[in-house]
């Protein structure tokens, strides 16, 4: 027990390169993973509307909530109509490139 102790710490204290985070590199990736994915926006707001609507429930404001919930019902469709629409465009873009390569090469 002692000594998985003593890997954990090690693990956890270990001497990182400088460049471990960079604020570059993040938004970098970001702006990838929404350009490839743009359905995802809507549906992190829609979770975040819903988060909303359940603090204002809790302090008992009910005709807000009401609203608030409708549209993040419309960003999650939104959201998910946005991803089918991107997930079936990739694959039929994949699916070309393939076929082609396949009659370039035969």
């Amino acid at each position: 027990m002692l000594e998985n102790t003593f890997v954990c710490i090690e693990f956890f204290t270990e001497e990182k390169d400088a460049s471990m985070f960079s604020m570059k590199q993040f938004l970098t990736r970001a702006k990838k993973y929404f350009t490839e994915n743009p359905g995802t926006l809507f549906v992190m707001v829609s979770q975040i509307l819903l988060m909303v609507c359940a603090g204002l429930l809790i302090r008992g404001n009910s005709t807000w909530v009401e609203g608030l919930a409708v549209v993040a019902y419309f960003c999650l469709a939104i959201g998910v109509v946005l991803q089918l629409i991107s997930q079936t465009v990739f694959h039929w873009i994949h699916t070309r490139i393939y076929e082609r390569a396949k009659k370039e090469n035969a």
